[in-house]
């Protein structure tokens, strides 16, 4: 009865009002504010999950895409397989879309002088078996900036890395210190690890 309607609960634990106690559109209201609050919080716990997702899904095609270009680029680039350069020159050789194995060298110590022929015939090399990247000797004796004296020292030269070009080596071209053994075998292998084909090209000649 009306009394009833205003008394307190049967169960006192129990959520919701004993529907006796309530009209029709009563009951609806009491589940729709009581569930409505949850609805609400699991919008805003996964709407996050959801945008990151998306968000990590877009780059990832975006990526993809941008390697698909930079390949094309690659395999369409008449870039010189080798070259002499200054550290001036070194912004041309960042902005080609190839692979290049960078040899920073200096004139004056023995090491500098084995190493520059062998490093011809590893250019040679890439360009008779078709592999898409180019040596580069970098020379130390001018126009260095200070900041890299010390990070490339003249008297422990060379000094080796590996230019990754855009989108395989990020957003921008990035750089893998080299840090094997100065033969030509391994240097081969550490730009067969990164130019797409170079393996199956290397590969193929060894059978």
């Amino acid at each position: 009865g009306p009394v009833d309607r205003y008394g307190p609960p049967r169960d006192p634990s129990t959520l919701l009002l004993e529907p006796h106690k309530l009209t029709r559109e009563e009951r609806w209201f009491q589940i729709f504010f009581v569930a409505a609050p949850w609805i609400f919080f699991l919008c805003m716990l996964s709407a996050p999950i959801l945008l990151a997702q998306y968000h990590v899904k877009k780059l990832g095609e975006r990526a993809s895409l941008a390697r698909q270009v930079a390949e094309e680029l690659m395999e369409t680039s008449d870039a010189d397989f080798f070259r002499l350069c200054t550290f001036q020159d070194l912004r041309e050789i960042v902005e080609q879309p190839l692979h290049a194995f960078l040899c920073f060298l200096h004139p004056d110590t023995i090491s500098s002088q084995v190493v520059a022929p062998l490093l011809r015939d590893v250019a040679s090399l890439f360009k008779r078996l078709g592999i898409r990247a180019s040596v580069a000797l970098v020379d130390l004796s001018a126009g260095v900036p200070e900041r890299m004296q010390s990070e490339l020292p003249a008297a422990l030269a060379p000094h080796g890395q590996l230019l990754l070009p855009f989108a395989f080596g990020g957003q921008q071209a990035a750089v893998v210190d080299f840090a094997e053994t100065w033969t030509a075998a391994e240097i081969v292998k550490a730009v067969a690890a990164e130019v797409p084909g170079a393996q199956a090209a290397m590969a193929h000649t060894q059978q």
